[in-house]
């Protein structure tokens, strides 16, 4: 653009037009902007109580967009999987839930035997325990002992310097 200036008339614009030949390709413009972003809307997903020791096998990354029935998180299946079929011997021995047969008496006499056992090996757990807390206080008592003569030989020391 060329202005040019006269005393009586002001100023004056002249333009120039620029020639050039159009090239189509891409336009690219970055744009920095500062900020804050927030969820339009998050969801505490649980486990159903009493599902036991869940094992994720996989899980959606954070900050990923879900769509209404995307997986979120896979679990192994493999220890509920198991206590159905646990459960469904269970209900065949006692005759679909008759626990008053012979397939009754048989799951009582096992949950009996599963009972004793864990007796036995609570009672073990306690003594060791004991034993252990023996043995741990036999141990502190030295270390306090040795305290004791750590901190006497250092007094002595001062007195003497």
């Amino acid at each position: 653009m060329v202005c040019l200036c006269s005393a009586d008339s002001g100023w004056r614009v002249r333009r120039r037009a620029a020639n050039g030949k159009a090239k189509r390709k891409e336009f690219v413009e970055y744009l920095e902007i500062k900020g804050e972003i927030k969820a339009e809307r998050s969801l505490i997903v649980t486990a159903p109580f009493g599902a036991g020791d869940l094992q994720i096998l996989n899980i959606v990354a954070n900050s990923t967009k879900v769509k209404k029935g995307d997986v979120l998180v896979e679990f192994d299946g493999t220890t509920v999987k198991s206590k159905l079929a646990q459960d469904q011997i269970r209900a065949d021995v006692c005759g679909g839930g008759d626990f008053t047969g012979e397939g009754g008496a048989k799951l009582k006499e096992e949950q009996d035997l599963t009972d004793v056992m864990k007796a036995k090996f609570d009672t073990e757990k306690a003594k060791l325990d004991a034993s252990k807390q023996e043995i741990l206080s036999v141990i502190e008592g030295a270390q306090a002992k040795l305290k004791r003569r750590m901190r006497n030989r250092s007094q002595k020391r001062r007195k003497q310097s």
